[in-house]
């Protein structure tokens, strides 16, 4: 009996090394991404969820199994290359906002504290809900374009950040005199949440319009939340605004106490004297017209461009301001991460 049991382990061992063999044989390695079949050498790869191949750059290849548009190199060097390249398109699209910012001189973004838009008005209205879920509540759903606002919603606002500060999202076919794109305020029932508006007929240009637009309103709001402020306008001693009185510590007081507080009007009927005043210190000449207008302008710009390296010009220190939160630092390395879809296709040729 003792010797049953032996000869069955060793067939065991057997049957188990042939099937270990057999599958090592078998198995083409060389089509998985990241093995050479020549040299046995790995690969270093990098992946990014894509909806089509046509999300793909010219230097990646599409992995329809996985939806993924992807790209090999066998060197951090080579991989940093890459890199690099996508980092430039994000300069030339910074670049592309300064011109799409100067267009939009003169034409209001940011209604204060009220909401515009009639209620028949409306294409489409949604409310956020926990984990950044948009629930449709009225309208009509079905149009791409709208589809695409949301999604780019949810790409800049972190999904913690949207389950707190925004309560619905309006699309609507034009505001006013069709020359905003958007706007935000606070939510009239509540005023711990915001809405976004987003005007429909604004966006001809492409998908970009969106983005800036979305980064610029979102600023709005990562600035002038509660967290930001109280609602108390009594012997306010830091810098007050329409939603109330900002905490010392506030992004838009501390942007305000280093780059305004004595050497701009940040309530000028005449904004354009401050650009006049000194030009390098604004990123936009859009962004002269208050603080606030000032810091959502420089936060675009942060989270589009590189770091500065040259500080000696203010306009470049309100962009590395930011840099000295590490919340906004990994905010902005989100943003970045999820905006690579659109640049992808911009690196095409």
């Amino acid at each position: 009996m003792k010797n049953m049991k032996i000869i069955f382990a060793v067939l065991g061992v057997v049957i188990l090394g042939i099937f270990v063999i057999s599958v090592y044989v078998f198995t083409d390695f060389s089509e998985n991404p990241g093995y050479d079949a020549d040299d046995n050498d790995m690969y270093i790869i990098y992946e990014t969820p894509v909806e089509s191949e046509d999300d793909c750059s010219r230097l990646e290849k599409y992995d329809e199994q996985n939806s993924v548009c992807y790209f090999e190199c066998q060197t951090e060097k080579e991989c940093e290359e890459i890199g690099k390249k996508i980092d430039e398109e994000f300069e030339n699209l910074s670049g592309e906002y300064d011109a799409f910012s100067e267009l939009q001189f003169n034409k209001a973004h940011h209604f204060e504290g009220e909401d515009v838009i009639d209620a028949q008005t409306i294409l489409a209205e949604y409310r956020v809900e926990k984990n950044e879920n948009f629930v449709f509540i009225q309208g009509k759903k079905e149009d791409e374009k709208q589809q695409k606002v949301i999604k780019w919603i949810k790409f800049i606002s972190p999904d913690d950040f949207s389950d707190k500060y925004i309560e619905n999202v309006k699309l609507v076919e034009t505001i006013e005199d069709g020359q905003t794109l958007a706007y935000v305020h606070p939510n009239d029932k509540n005023l711990a949440k915001w809405n976004i508006v987003v005007a429909m007929d604004s966006f001809h240009d492409g998908e970009q319009e969106v983005i800036f637009t979305l980064i610029h309103e979102f600023s709005h709001i990562l600035t002038l939340n509660h967290s930001q402020l109280t609602e108390e306008f009594t012997d306010c001693k830091t810098f007050e605004v329409q939603e109330g009185c900002l905490n010392n510590s506030a992004y838009l007081n501390t942007f305000y106490q280093k780059f305004w507080k004595g050497k701009f009007d940040e309530w000028a009927e005449n904004y354009e004297e401050n650009y006049v005043k000194d030009p390098n210190a604004f990123v936009t000449e859009y962004a002269s017209v208050n603080p606030g207008e000032d810091i959502a302008e420089s936060f675009a710009r942060f989270v589009l461009k590189n770091k500065p390296t040259d500080t000696s010009m203010i306009k470049n220190q309100k962009i590395a301001f930011f840099y000295d939160y590490p919340e906004l630092v990994k905010m902005r390395n989100d943003m970045r991460d999820n905006l690579k879809n659109f640049v992808r296709k911009r690196v095409r040729n």
